[in-house]
């Protein structure tokens, strides 16, 4: 599977009944902010990988709506 069929099966699992592309939420935090973690877990927010941010790394997460 080369990265244009990836591209497509993604955009596809993104799109709704009513044929458009779904809304998400993107939000990053500190590695060690175990509270924010946890409520993003319980939020159902998926982990991404990381991001860098006034060269320091985060965590980040989104959640599709």
């Amino acid at each position: 599977m080369n990265y244009k069929n990836i591209r497509e099966e993604e955009l596809k699992n993104k799109i709704g009944a009513d044929g458009f592309v779904n809304s998400q939420q993107k939000v990053d935090t500190n590695f060690d902010n175990a509270a924010m973690l946890q409520i993003l877990k319980k939020l159902g927010y998926t982990y991404c990988g990381e991001v860098y941010l006034a060269g320091s790394e985060r965590k980040a997460f989104e959640k599709l709506l």
